[in-house]
């Protein structure tokens, strides 16, 4: 039967990368730490860490079980956090990473939304640049009423982002494939209007990536209701051309 004590022991030896490091972290006696990694070691049969005076690095079985302990433990502190969530307001720290396009389009109403109905979370957004790489020529996938089809040609501009492609095609440059929450704006003030309106791009998924686990913290799993609904109400990531779908969330 495992130690629990001897894990954690062992595991914040293997983070911190020193006894002395770990106990600090532990708030226990440096000996009290040593102690338990050798017992966890006797009972394993395995020796995990090489240790002399100075260093101490784990093993190759030693890495492979500090893998699999940070995991298990990691586990099962989300099973922790969300039975406390369960019964109080989300609380703590939620980090959002999403494409600075998207963010600024899209993600302003829904993390406003978010601030008002979870008072106790703090939100760091964090906002990326998402490059496309160039490609020789242009390809766009549509789907019909015979099915799926894919426009090709060639193109004498070819850029990286979606704000200068519109730009492009409001000055008549030329056509441009935009979604829906970039383009909408202009096409109401008449600056663009769609075409091949009896052609839609495929279905748009979005994913919202979280960290491994099986547990989510109620923070997490209000935000993603949220967002979740505010796709669903608002239309605002269907196709610019008519007869698109919405997307779908996709959780990882």
């Amino acid at each position: 039967m495992s130690d629990l004590n001897q894990v954690v022991a062992f595991n914040s030896v293997a983070q911190e990368g020193s006894f002395t490091a770990a106990a600090r972290a532990l708030g226990l006696a440096k000996s009290t730490v040593s102690d338990r990694v050798a017992a966890l070691e006797a009972r394993l049969g395995v020796q995990l860490m090489q240790r002399t005076t100075r260093t101490m690095r784990l093993t190759d079985d030693g890495a492979a079980y500090h893998e699999r302990c940070r995991r298990a433990l990691g586990d099962l502190r989300a099973a922790e956090l969300a039975l406390l969530d369960r019964g109080d307001a989300p609380q703590g720290i939620l980090r959002v990473t999403a494409p600075r396009l998207f963010g600024h389009v899209f993600l302003g109403g829904v993390i406003s939304a978010y601030l008002a109905r979870c008072p106790g979370v703090q939100v760091e957004l964090m906002l990326a640049e998402r490059l496309v790489a160039d490609r020789p020529g242009l390809r766009w996938p549509f789907v019909g009423q015979d099915g799926p089809m894919v426009f090709e040609g060639a193109a004498r501009l070819l850029v990286n982002s979606l704000a200068m492609a519109m730009r492009a095609a409001i000055e008549g440059s030329g056509i441009a494939w935009l979604p829906a929450f970039l383009a909408q704006a202009a096409i109401s003030e008449g600056r663009l209007r769609p075409i091949l309106g009896d052609l839609a791009p495929p279905p748009l998924p979005i994913y919202a990536l979280t960290p491994g686990g099986r547990f989510l913290p109620a923070r997490t799993r209000e935000f993603l209701d949220l967002l979740t609904a505010h796709v669903a109400e608002t239309g605002i990531m269907r196709g610019a051309f008519s007869g698109s779908q919405p997307p779908s969330i996709n959780g990882l």
